[in-house]
C-alpha cells in the first residue's frame, strides 16, 4: 500500500511531468515555424522614390506621378496618372487616398482603380478615409480650419466653417464606419493648461434637427489620436488615457495607463500600446484585451514600429530599434533577419506576406507544421 507521502511524491512528479511535456511541447511548436522568399517582386530604384501598400491581395505602388496595382507575381493589373510631389497614403480596408502636406487634391483608389479626385480650394493640412471609402479634409484658411466630408462617391456630405478660430489646433480626426458620424479631436492652447475637445458630427440630417453638431466633450489631457473600431464606437487616446465611446449607449469608457507613446488597434477588441510606463522604461509592449478586460506585458525589447497585427490570430510583426533587420511574430517568439532595412509588412493571404525593404519588394511565405 502506498504511503501519503508517496502518493503526494508521484503526484507532484506526474505534475512536473506534465509542465515539462507541456513546455517542450510548446517550446516545438514555437519553433516549427519557417520563412521563406517566394518571389522578388522588383529590385527598387533608388532614383525614384516609391511607396507600396497592399489592398484586396494586390500591390500598389504609389510614386509622384503614377499609382499602379500589381498582382502578387508583379504583373501590371492597372495604372494611373497623378500629380504629387511628395505622396502621403491613407489606407483603410480596401480604399487608399494619397495627398500630400498643403497640396490641393486628393486621389482616391480601390482594387479595380481610381474612384474620385478632390479638389480644394485651400492647401491641405489633414485628411483621412472611413473603411468604407468616405473622406475627410481639413482646410487651412487664414485663421481658422474647413472641415469637409465626401462619401465614397466623391459627393460633399458635410463641410464645417470657421472651426477653431485662434488658438486652436486639430490634432486628429476620423469617420465611423457606419457613415454617421466625423469625430474630431482638437486642442486649445491660448490657456494657461492647454484644453482638448471631442466633437462629433452627424453626417445625415434627421427630422427636425438642422444642426450637425452631435455631441461635444471636454478633456483635461491632450489628444493624440483618433481610432474607430466599429460602426459607432471609436477611441481616444490623450497623453495619459485611453478613452473609449460607445455611440449605441452613448456612454465613456475611460483606462488610465500612463504615458503612451503609440497605440496601434487590432481589432474591435484588441489594442496594442507600447509606452507602458515602468520607472524610467518606455520599453514595454502592452496588449489590451478591452473585451476580457485582460492586459498582457511583452518583453520584446524597445519597439520602434509595429508593421501587421491582427487580434484574432494574436499574430504581429515587429521592428525592433535594437535590430533594424528583424521581424519578430509574437506568437512563436521567432525572429529573421534580412540583409537591408524593413519598410513594410502586409498581410496578402493566410500564408503570404508582402515585405518591402529599403533595395527590394518581396513575397515571404511563412509555413507552420500541422500537428
Amino acid at each position: 500500500m502506498i504511503g501519503i507521502k508517496n502518493r503526494r511524491r508521484i503526484v507532484a512528479l506526474l505534475f512536473l511531468g506534465l509542465i515539462v511535456f507541456g513546455g517542450i511541447k510548446l517550446f516545438n511548436n514555437s519553433t516549427e515555424k519557417t520563412i521563406e522568399e517566394v518571389r522578388t517582386i522588383e529590385v527598387r530604384d533608388f532614383n525614384i522614390r516609391n511607396y507600396y501598400e497592399e489592398i484586396d491581395g494586390k500591390i500598389i505602388k504609389v510614386n509622384k506621378d503614377s499609382v499602379k496595382c500589381m498582382n502578387i507575381n508583379g504583373e501590371d493589373i492597372w495604372q494611373e496618372a497623378i500629380n504629387v510631389d511628395n505622396p502621403v497614403i491613407k489606407r483603410n480596408n480596401n480604399t487608399i487616398a494619397i495627398s500630400e502636406n498643403r497640396g490641393h487634391d486628393v486621389y482616391v483608389f480601390n482594387q479595380h482603380g481610381i474612384v474620385s479626385k478632390l479638389k480644394t480650394e485651400k492647401p491641405i493640412v489633414k485628411f483621412n478615409i472611413n473603411k468604407n471609402g468616405y473622406v475627410a479634409i481639413l482646410e487651412e484658411e487664414t485663421d481658422s480650419y474647413v472641415l469637409k466630408v465626401y462619401t465614397d462617391k466623391g459627393e460633399k456630405n458635410l463641410e464645417i466653417k470657421n472651426y477653431l478660430i485662434k488658438d486652436g489646433y486639430v490634432m486628429d480626426f476620423d469617420i465611423t464606419d457606419d457613415n454617421e458620424m466625423l469625430i474630431i479631436g482638437s486642442v486649445d492652447v491660448s490657456l494657461v493648461t492647454p484644453e482638448s475637445k471631442v466633437d462629433l458630427y452627424r453626417l445625415s440630417k434627421t427630422e427636425g434637427n438642422e444642426n450637425p453638431l452631435y455631441y461635444s466633450k471636454k478633456l483635461e489631457s491632450i489628444i493624440g489620436k483618433i481610432e474607430v473600431l466599429k460602426d459607432d464606437e471609436f477611441i481616444i487616446v490623450t497623453n495619459d488615457s485611453i478613452l473609449k465611446f460607445d455611440g449605441y449607449n452613448e456612454k465613456w469608457v475611460e483606462e488610465i495607463i500612463g504615458t503612451i507613446k503609440k497605440i496601434f488597434i487590432g481589432n474591435s477588441n484588441m489594442y496594442l500600446v507600447f509606452g507602458k510606463e515602468y520607472g524610467a522604461s518606455l520599453d514595454e509592449l502592452l496588449v489590451i484585451d478591452i473585451k476580457n478586460g485582460n492586459t498582457k506585458d511583452n518583453n520584446l525589447g524597445t519597439i520602434q514600429a509595429i508593421s501587421y497585427f491582427n487580434g484574432d490570430e494574436d499574430e504581429v510583426f515587429i521592428k525592433s530599434i535594437d535590430s533594424l533587420k528583424s521581424v519578430v511574430v509574437s506568437d512563436i517568439n521567432w525572429e529573421k533577419n534580412f540583409q537591408d532595412e524593413i519598410e513594410l509588412i502586409r498581410k496578402i493571404n493566410s500564408k503570404e506576406y508582402l515585405v518591402v525593404t529599403q533595395n527590394n519588394v518581396k513575397i515571404m511565405k511563412i509555413t507552420r507544421k500541422e500537428e
